[in-house]
């Protein structure tokens, strides 16, 4: 006779028991959150501890001397680009650098040392394999790592991360890692951004919605004005976004070489390539429509997106966004098209009263109101 399993002698009383107890704590009430007011940080001011963040580049723009410079000021516990660190060991997977390529970006770094507690895996283990998050955790436990580095997303995932799902199941993994240790993850940003737009981190929206900070980086050539002249280098524009009330930034930094970084907050860099547009938080487009009204006077969607080089959709989603906070007025209305300028007070005119139309001018609700809802001065 078959010997009956736990559950199959389980009573229905017993079951019942067991399934009001697992119920009743799925919720937790306030008093049992902690109030968790300080803050660990391992990058002052960047990274947090335990915290998911990604970081989304161009091909050969950077992202890994930027994360190596990064992983050596931990592992030392110097201050990077000026921002003070926490020291502790850090653990990189190289998923696409070759054992040569590793040695000599690490040791043309003067912090690189014989004992330094950083440590580099070429076994490509893919992330969202079972096996991944207990082998990473493990190493974090012996080694007591601080930070860990994947370097880069793609070559990691034996999967399609358009997909949302496969993103998003890759990212949780990521996600669990992150738990005993910040997680730094490298990855592409899409090739083409509108203009005046942020730029976006390539592959699903999931990807970015999981982590803790999305960091969009671009990189261009540059100098800096000091006292002894100018110095040749790289501006790094980090446009970070995060769940962390003061994670939305825009770090600007001054590069001379791949391992060295200085925070320009002086903003003393000057760009070499004057066209391109300058990131700007929060919102660029908004940004150049008020400095463009500022410039030019009343100006139309069109006129606007013809300036700043931006479609006229885009324009006419920044003016409505800029209508409804009351920082520019739809001025007037002159063959069917909406003129749009800064209030008076913004307009850099001191605090004169608005010029009133012509009665004969009709006057728009907003630049997101569409159909015969105008009325007239009188």
């Amino acid at each position: 006779m078959r010997q009956q399993s736990p559950d199959e002698r389980e009573t229905l009383d017993e079951r019942v028991e067991r399934w009001q107890a697992y119920v009743g704590r799925l919720f937790l009430p306030l008093d049992q959150l902690p109030c968790i007011a300080s803050r660990e940080w391992v990058v002052q001011g960047l990274l947090e501890t335990r915290e998911l963040v990604l970081i989304g580049a161009n091909p050969k723009e950077g992202k890994t001397c930027l994360a190596s410079a990064i992983a050596l000021a931990v592992a030392t516990g110097t201050p990077f680009a000026g921002m003070p660190t926490v020291q502790g060991a850090v653990l990189w997977l190289c998923y696409e650098e070759d054992f040569a390529e590793r040695c000599r970006l690490l040791w043309s770094s003067p912090l690189a040392q014989a004992h330094l507690p950083l440590y580099s895996c070429f076994e490509r283990i893919p992330i969202d394999d079972d096996r991944f998050v207990g082998a990473i955790t493990t190493w974090i436990a012996e080694t007591e790592a601080r930070l860990v580095v994947l370097d880069p997303l793609q070559a990691a995932a034996n999967c399609n991360l358009e997909r949302p799902a496969a993103a998003r199941r890759v990212m949780q993994n990521l996600r669990e890692v992150s738990r005993a240790a910040t997680t730094l993850v490298l990855h592409h940003k899409q090739s083409r951004a509108r203009a005046g737009q942020r730029g976006r981190i390539a592959g699903s929206a999931q990807l970015e919605a999981v982590c803790t900070t999305g960091i969009v980086m671009a990189a261009q050539p540059a100098t800096l004005a000091n006292e002894s002249g100018r110095e040749s280098g790289r501006l790094v524009t980090l446009d970070c976004r995060s769940r962390r009330p003061d994670g939305n930034q825009c770090v600007r930094l001054f590069s001379t070489g791949p391992l060295d970084y200085q925070v320009d907050l002086e903003e003393r860099v000057h760009r070499l390539d004057p066209g391109r547009p300058q990131p700007t938080w929060p919102n660029t487009v908004a940004a150049q429509i008020v400095d463009c009204l500022r410039r030019s006077g009343p100006l139309t969607a069109q006129e606007i997106a013809d300036r700043i080089g931006a479609r006229v959709g885009t324009v006419r989603n920044g003016l409505t966004r800029l209508y409804r906070e009351e920082r520019v007025l739809c001025h007037a209305v002159r063959n069917g098209c909406a003129h749009y300028r800064l209030p008076a007070d913004r307009d850099g005119s001191g605090t004169r009263e608005l010029d009133r139309p012509e009665p004969a001018v009709t006057v728009a609700l907003g630049p997101g109101v569409r159909g015969a809802r105008t009325r007239s001065w009188e």
